[in-house]
């Protein structure tokens, strides 16, 4: 299998709870919830989201912890988002092998699995509309300020190696401001 669906998310702090929609917004959540309708028909094994909140310096950092738990109450703005609860699966074996594949390619990646690591909103937003159920594993990945184009690419090449090696049917989600 491969990546079967890319999806470039939206993520802002008024969406995070439904009920708090503001009018202007609306649309952008229907589309969301049409998409999530087309992951849930694709039926997945995986979910791989990069957050553009959860920014690293010089490593490019994966999520590969067994279980991602938390209470996210957003930095930026906690009068928005506060004691938001999530509960999802990772797979830390595919995870891993990004880690050590991106090693083989010389990109600087760095495993972490902290049982204390709080998601960001531009993780917990856009899951909470695109797999509301929590049925999917999921991997995260941070942005890295000091790579390349030509790193980013390279990074993102080897992702796609990994999945395709693995059979494992895909959604790549890129939580990100353009959307």
């Amino acid at each position: 299998m491969s990546v079967e669906l890319g999806v470039l998310a939206a993520h802002v702090p008024s969406i995070c709870h439904r009920e708090n929609i503001p009018p202007f917004q609306e649309g952008m959540v229907d589309e969301m919830d049409k998409i999530e309708k087309e992951i849930e028909a694709l039926k997945p094994d995986l979910i791989c989201i990069v957050s553009c909140h959860w920014l690293s310096t010089f490593n490019h950092y994966v999520d590969v912890a067994d279980r991602h738990e938390g209470t996210l109450t957003a930095f930026e703005c906690p009068d928005i988002i506060s004691d938001v609860v999530y509960k999802h699966a990772g797979d830390k074996d595919i995870a891993l092998q990004m880690v050590e594949a991106g090693k083989r390619a010389r990109i600087p990646v760095t495993a972490i699995d902290d049982p204390t690591y709080v998601w960001d909103y531009g993780t917990v937003v856009p899951l909470r509309y695109l797999l509301p159920n929590s049925d999917v594993p999921v991997v995260s990945f941070s942005i890295t300020e000091a790579a390349s184009l030509e790193e980013s690419r390279k990074w993102g090449e080897v992702m796609k190696q990994v999945i395709d090696e693995s059979g494992k049917k895909t959604v790549f989600i890129f939580s990100g401001a353009l959307a």
